[in-house]
């Protein structure tokens, strides 16, 4: 073939071909801009998956695709230096994130002697302990596994005081959320860098508040392609309860698993993830309000969607915490 110029579409970007002129369609946006091309026939354009390829084109028409963002503008020749968009994915056998339930039960020994090497273990601290909370603290920094660590759980003044003395002695502990907080202004001026006391009108759930604003997207090509078929929140992160069991928000435990702590944890069907419930495989384009949002492919909402019978559909019984945060 010779080289011609080859315009590389981007996802959600769709070539329509008219018969005076052809146009790109933004589906994402519902969005059309009107292509008038030299040589708008069969020999001089044609469509291939996500390419146009055309022997002439102009410097206006290169300039539109470009600064809408709808893809790039190469040789022919010059193509294999980029990546070719595709919606086919495989789940890395990789972890970097545990979400953990922390309370009397927690087997800290068990859950060490497994731990892999990971990015970031956030603790919902369901009961306070502190002897228990501390000696946990303690090993995870030394733990040469663990190289950041969060902490959430519900407001309480004697937490507060606690980890407000602790902040600085673990050096691991990047931040402690203290939610469903009823406090004053005068509590709310004393949190620091690393603490977050987030004050409701409403009682906020465990899933619910570890999402809490836009800062949670993960705005990447990988996390973009997981998020077009599952639930970006479970991509790389597994959540425990307690007992070590594998748990989804509102659903029970799934035992089928494994157990973390005993190290009988079944590895090949948490990341195959077509043996997870339905509700946690649904992309957020196919639950209601969400599939609107223009973060619903790179947000780490974690929550169970609830289903309407009547109208056929999931939905987030609190709504869409993007377009809340907006």
């Amino acid at each position: 073939m010779e080289d011609i110029r080859v315009i590389l579409l981007y996802n959600g970007i769709k070539f329509v071909r008219g018969s005076k002129c052809s146009a790109l369609y933004d589906l994402d946006n519902s969005e059309i801009l009107l292509l008038y091309l030299e040589n708008n026939n069969e020999t001089d354009l044609n469509e291939f998956q996500n390419f146009i390829f055309c022997h002439e084109i102009s410097s206006e028409i290169e300039k539109q695709i470009t600064s809408c963002n709808y893809g790039l503008i190469t040789s022919y020749k010059e193509l294999n230096k980029y990546i070719i968009p595709t919606n086919n994915y495989f789940l890395p056998f990789q972890l970097n994130t545990f979400y953990v339930e922390f309370g009397n039960k927690f087997d800290i020994e068990g859950f060490l002697k497994n731990l892999p090497n990971c990015l970031n273990v956030i603790f919902n601290v369901k009961i306070f302990n502190v002897l228990h909370l501390t000696k946990l603290l303690e090993n995870l920094d030394i733990n040469p596994s663990v190289l950041n660590i969060e902490i959430v759980t519900e407001f309480e003044e004697n937490k507060f005081n606690f980890f407000s003395k602790i902040k600085n002695t673990f050096k691991k502990i990047s931040k402690v959320i203290l939610y469903n907080a009823n406090v004053t202004e005068q509590i709310i001026n004393l949190q620091g860098n690393n603490i977050q006391i987030i004050k409701t009108d409403r009682n906020l759930s465990d899933f619910e508040i570890l999402v809490p604003s836009k800062e949670y997207h993960s705005i990447n090509r990988v996390s973009f392609h997981m998020a077009l078929k599952n639930n970006l929140f479970y991509y790389k992160k597994i959540w425990l309860d307690e007992f070590g069991y594998l748990k989804f928000e509102n659903l029970n435990r799934f035992p089928e698993f494994g157990n973390y702590f005993f190290d009988t944890i079944n590895w090949d069907l948490i990341f195959d993830k077509n043996h997870f419930p339905k509700e946690i495989q649904l992309p957020k384009s196919k639950i209601r309000d969400c599939n609107s949002s223009i973060f619903r492919y790179c947000c780490n909402d974690p929550r169970i969607p609830e289903f309407d019978s009547t109208n056929n559909e999931y939905f987030y019984k609190n709504g869409c915490l993007c377009k809340q945060d907006i």
